[in-house]
């Protein structure tokens, strides 16, 4: 039933079709673009994973770009080849022009026959019935259809086009016979010729190819020739014709056939880097991988969260490029993190989402989800636990996505990790990349600060003359929730305590809190809060000797540059896992019972004391910051 249905739409669009003037044919072509390129999604995968490999310098917008020119040329292709039979289609396959005619003059009238190399480009149905026509017979070795109804037809509609099909099934000693017989056959070898094919280099990859157009010349010594079309401005097509160079000495062997369909191949593929969009590109034209070629896939982490979050999640990018330097590894964060994952060489692009502004809406949504298919990525890791993130990879069509049962959208995921409440985050989200059967050590979160970042930071640092010759301790007594603040007062006490024992201070944190640190604006503090990007704050404290500061961002940019750090805790606690993850490193905290009060911490104290943060004071602060500063620090000191 299936079958007749399938037959019974193929009729449909052949009557419409042929029942259109020329600019309905036309409007009608891009209608069946439109829809296959919506109703085919899994085509649409396949095509934008072999333009992310053939073209890797190209941006996503520009693949997907081509992807809609091919589907475009697949409608346009679909209609004329269903008006071949009409006075329309003799008259479009009429007004093919050829270059390189000549070639086949020569063999029409020695009646040698030859073999003709062609593949998905331009209209290849259309080049069919052209050559029929001037130089029979033409005969296209093709496949039968699955659907015996709709084979059937498409055969009689070539036919109509004067070309004859002949099938693969048949014996080869069949093909020899048409060859000596002075027939011209056609033979398609740009489909995946699993694994009876030959590999040769194709766009950018080693790919199966069929070696039959190569072999059959070389058996039947005649000429081999490579035969595309392409459509030019006016709808017209071109098409040129070209030799290739065949030994027929001596024996056929696998190296005569190799360089032959190289040859190929290597034409083919020129004609796609000119005219691309004219190309079908959702074949699994790359479908069978050489046995020693390791698998190459690429990944999109997902981490829209806070800035201490993304920070958390690139250890996740380390660990899979430690165990497939050949994959790629993708992270998706919004524009305000996106500045931290600058200059890592574990991320090959970073794509942003402005969720919560301009693309806030469900047309931003769906921008992001498109974005997102033309990554083509194989495998999405989703730390984010929010039922967005979970959406985006599902809509987006990502076949492999991990993420855990604690996200709302786990039911959206294929493979869900347990959420353990007493790990690490970066420990947590390496479970999510153990999924992937990578063994995972221990791998730290890492920013890399430009040169010029470090150069910057340098100048700020080395040209105040109130840091010459001093360690220098970076205070950042900011936060998105006010009880995770230890109070401006006491990180006043302590900027006054650790200039006079001799330490130079400078206060990072974002313009928003600007007006709020400068109050520790006292001899001996710099305020260089709001006057760095996130990799500039970075690199400054590459260049302190500690780091005091909240449960926030700043803590796990200094454990990312391996600057020691003294943590306040207040309504947080270090169970929830974003301490700081360096064993060295000193959290300073109070046990009492009614901490932790928020995941997040909170607008005030539920409670109203703020004992957790109120009971801790600079001394305590302070002693921590000495204890925890290097030894080449402390010589410093001294002097």
């Amino acid at each position: 039933m299936k079958h007749l249905l399938e037959y019974w739409v193929l009729l449909f669009v052949y009557f419409v079709a042929n029942s259109l003037t020329e600019s309905g044919a036309k409007r009608f072509s891009n209608f069946i673009a439109w829809l296959t390129y919506r109703i085919l999604r899994y085509r649409r995968r396949v095509a934008l994973r072999n333009l992310r490999d053939s073209f890797p310098d190209k941006s996503p917008e520009e693949r997907q770009s081509i992807l809609r020119d091919s589907y475009r040329n697949f409608g346009i292709v679909t209609v004329e080849f269903l008006r071949l039979g009409s006075s329309a289609g003799k008259k479009a396959s009429s007004e093919i022009t050829f270059k390189g005619s000549e070639h086949l003059d020569k063999v029409f009238k020695k009646k040698s026959g030859s073999v003709l190399a062609a593949g998905h480009i331009g209209n290849w149905e259309l080049l069919g019935s052209a050559m029929a026509q001037r130089w029979p017979p033409v005969k296209g070795i093709a496949e039968h259809m699955r659907n015996p109804y709709s084979d059937k037809f498409i055969e009689k509609l070539r036919f109509t086009g004067f070309e004859e099909v002949i099938y693969k099934s048949e014996p080869p000693t069949k093909f020899l016979r048409l060859l000596k017989e002075g027939c011209n056959l056609g033979v398609i070898s740009d489909q995946d010729a699993g694994k009876g094919g030959i590999f040769v280099n194709f766009l950018g990859r080693k790919s199966s190819t069929p070696r039959g157009a190569a072999f059959l010349a070389l058996k039947a010594k005649v000429p081999l020739f490579t035969v595309y079309s392409k459509r030019l401005d006016d709808g017209k097509y071109e098409a040129e014709i070209s030799p290739i160079e065949l030994d027929y000495k001596g024996k056929i062997t696998e190296e005569k056939i190799r360089a032959a369909t190289q040859e190929i191949a290597y034409r083919l593929e020129t004609q796609i880097r000119e005219n691309p969009g004219q190309w079908l590109w959702f074949h699994k034209r790359w479908k069978t991988r050489p046995p020693d070629e390791p698998e190459k896939k690429s990944v999109l982490v997902i981490q829209t969260a806070f800035l201490g979050d993304v920070v958390l999640a690139t250890p996740m990018a380390e660990a899979i490029k430690k165990s497939h330097p050949e994959w790629d590894v993708d992270f998706l964060v919004t524009p305000h993190s996106a500045n931290l994952l600058e200059n890592n060489p574990n991320i090959s692009r970073v794509l942003t989402y402005d969720k919560n502004n301009s693309e806030s809406g469900v047309k931003g949504f769906l921008n992001i989800i498109t974005e997102i298919e033309a990554g083509a990525y194989d495998i999405a890791l989703i730390p984010h636990r929010s039922v967005r993130s979970a959406a985006l990879v599902k809509f987006s069509g990502i076949p492999h996505r991990v993420g855990f049962d604690k996200s709302a959208g786990s039911f959206l995921f294929t493979e869900i990790v347990k959420y353990d409440n007493e790990a690490h985050e970066v420990e947590r989200n390496l479970k999510l990349v153990e999924l992937l059967n990578i063994s995972v050590s221990k791998v730290n979160p890492r920013l890399y600060p430009s040169s010029n970042d470090l150069k910057k930071s340098e100048m700020i640092l080395k040209s105040d003359a109130k840091f010459k010759n001093k360690p220098i301790i970076a205070i950042a007594p900011g936060s998105i929730w006010p009880t995770k603040r230890w109070p401006i007062d006491r990180y006043i006490e302590l900027a006054k305590m650790l200039v006079k024992d001799g330490f130079g201070v400078v206060v990072l944190g974002g313009e928003k809190d600007k007006s709020l640190f400068e109050k520790i604006s006292i001899e001996g503090v710099e305020i260089l809060a709001g006057n760095t990007t996130l990799l500039e704050s970075a690199a400054l404290l590459k260049n302190c000797e500690a780091l005091v500061t909240n449960d926030s961002a700043p803590l796990h940019f200094a454990v990312a540059v391996e600057t020691p750090v003294v943590a306040i805790f207040g309504a947080t606690a270090p169970k929830f896992g974003f301490y700081p993850y360096n064993n060295d490193d000193i959290v300073i905290e109070r046990d009492l019972p009614c901490r932790p009060c928020a995941i997040h911490g909170g607008m005030k104290c539920p409670i109203g004391t703020f004992e957790c943060m109120l009971d801790i004071d600079a001394k305590e602060v302070f002693n921590s910051v000495k204890r925890r500063i290097s030894s080449r620090a402390k010589d410093l000191l001294k002097r």
